[in-house]
Order: structure tokens, then C-alpha cells, then sequence
């Protein structure tokens, strides 16, 4: 399985803004959940 994370961190990180990476991660685990 490949995993294309770095092309969309990179646009999601200027998306977020103040959210850093890690935290983004959480928001979308807890959403999924």
C-alpha cells in the first residue's frame, strides 16, 4: 500500500493554518469516529 500523505499535508497545512498537522490528524480521527 502506497501513501500519498506528504502531496496533501503540504496543501492542508496552508488550509489549517493555526492547526499544526498533528492536531488536524485528531480533529478528522474524532470526526471519523
Amino acid at each position: 500500500m502506497q501513501f500519498q500523505v506528504p502531496q496533501y499535508i503540504d496543501i492542508e497545512d496552508k488550509v489549517i493554518g493555526p492547526f499544526t498537522i498533528k492536531q488536524f490528524l485528531y480533529i478528522v480521527v474524532a470526526a471519523v469516529v
